[in-house]
């Protein structure tokens, strides 16, 4: 359920129409909630996927490593509004009530400007190592990489286009320095010589609840 207005964007792998979640096996997904990354380890066709996953304490933005021979590339998909509540916010069908353009570009980002009825909005994207933007159709966006490592972050910003260049390893940086000081501030209930059996769930929710 998303509560939101609209969703801002929505970004993921680039892997084929053919491919559903019997292909995808050996699932193991982690989150450090020191470090503040989420390690997502999958295969893909046999392909082996390592995906590190971070978002920036202070800006909207994300940022993504990602190591694979598969070099699957990487998309950035933007619905209109349902103008629903309880749903999940997104129209496919209706793309020629917004646009997405190419605001400014160069070998290692892009500016996509968004325009939703009187909504406007930038979304930077930048990367490190090769890789080749495409737009695959209205309001899809696809980078490909051509390196077996790759980087990226995603930035969204109201008025202006993000101008400060920030990399992935400092998004994972600031996220580490950021969720290291949270959990050691403050305090939380330590459940660990209760007999109770239901002690160590109850513990767990209220850390995560944080």
């Amino acid at each position: 359920v998303n509560p939101h207005r609209l969703h801002l964007g929505i970004v993921g792998f680039e892997l084929g129409e053919d491919i559903t979640s019997t292909h995808i096996t050996d699932i193991d997904q982690t989150l450090d909630m020191w470090k503040g990354v989420v390690n997502s380890n999958f295969k893909l066709n046999g392909e082996e996927f390592k995906v590190e996953t971070s978002c920036h304490p202070s800006i909207d933005m994300i940022a993504a490593r990602i190591t694979s021979k598969a070099q699957a590339g990487v998309n950035f998909r933007f619905p209109y509004p349902t103008g629903g509540h309880a749903d999940d916010a997104c129209n496919w069908n209706a793309n020629d009530e917004h646009t997405t353009t190419i605001y400014n570009q160069d070998e290692q980002s892009v500016v996509l400007k968004r325009q939703l009825d009187d909504t406007e909005y930038y979304v930077t994207i930048r990367w490190e190592g090769e890789a080749k933007l495409s737009e695959k159709s209205k309001n899809y966006f696809v980078l490909k990489p051509e390196t077996d490592t790759f980087a990226f972050t995603c930035a969204f910003t109201p008025n202006a286009p993000i101008t400060e260049t920030i990399t992935a390893e400092e998004t994972q940086s600031a996220a580490a320095t950021y969720w290291m000081s949270f959990w050691k501030d403050g305090a939380a209930v330590d459940f660990s010589k209760c007999t109770d059996p239901r002690a160590k769930e109850l513990e767990r929710r209220v850390v995560l609840t944080q």
